[in-house]
């Protein structure tokens, strides 16, 4: 492959169809995955409930955690613990509001269109 094909590869997939870009990146849409595609707004009281919110990571769907019922000191607690989950799951978790955050699994990719400067800075 000469250079001007290897160019062409690395800037444009218009010559591959999208069935063979799915197989290439190990890609697939299946009616299990979009079944089980949730998100699940959660509003601890405690931090008894910061296993529940990891269950449902655990189950790769995404979390939206309201932390505002929780004094500062446990709501770090929790989102220490929850950062912990959200990293062995190589999920990312984003602040979405003033105490509220997304926290989703790897294989959920999240997109932010909007140019508040909040939005852009990720939990870690």
């Amino acid at each position: 492959m000469g250079l001007a094909e290897k160019r062409k590869d690395y800037f444009s997939f218009a010559h591959r169809s999208d069935l063979q870009w799915e197989e290439e990146n190990n890609f697939s849409r299946n009616q299990e995955d979009l079944d089980n595609a949730h998100l699940i707004l959660m509003v601890p009281q405690g931090l008894e409930d910061a296993q529940a919110v990891l269950d449902h990571l655990k189950a790769n769907q995404g979390i939206v955690v309201n932390l505002e019922s929780l004094p500062r000191e446990k709501a770090r607690r929790m989102m220490d613990y929850l950062a912990g989950g959200a990293y062995g799951k190589d999920g990312q978790i984003q602040k979405i509001a003033a105490s509220t955050y997304l926290i989703l699994p790897g294989n959920v990719s999240y997109l932010d269109e909007s140019r508040d400067s909040w939005a852009s800075e990720s939990y870690f």
